[in-house]
């Protein structure tokens, strides 16, 4: 599935650590915005979707409101 994510949502993150798993999230309110995590680090929404690359992300977006993940 990684291989079908846009491109620029890759272009926010400067270090990306070996990808176990990817985990995908629907934005239900906005189609492209940027989230700033509580440890500064940003995630972007691009195509009403934000991937969770690791825990941080993964625990801020399965905690937001405006997010639901999408399963296969």
């Amino acid at each position: 599935m990684a291989s079908k994510l846009p491109i620029r949502l890759l272009r926010f993150c400067k270090k990306v650590p070996f990808i176990n798993s990817v985990r995908v999230f629907r934005d239900n309110v906005f189609t492209s915005r940027t989230l700033i995590l509580p440890s500064g680090a940003c995630l972007a929404v691009a195509k009403g979707q934000a991937c969770a690359f690791d825990d941080e992300q993964y625990q801020y977006l399965d905690a937001h409101t405006d997010f639901e993940p999408l399963t296969e």
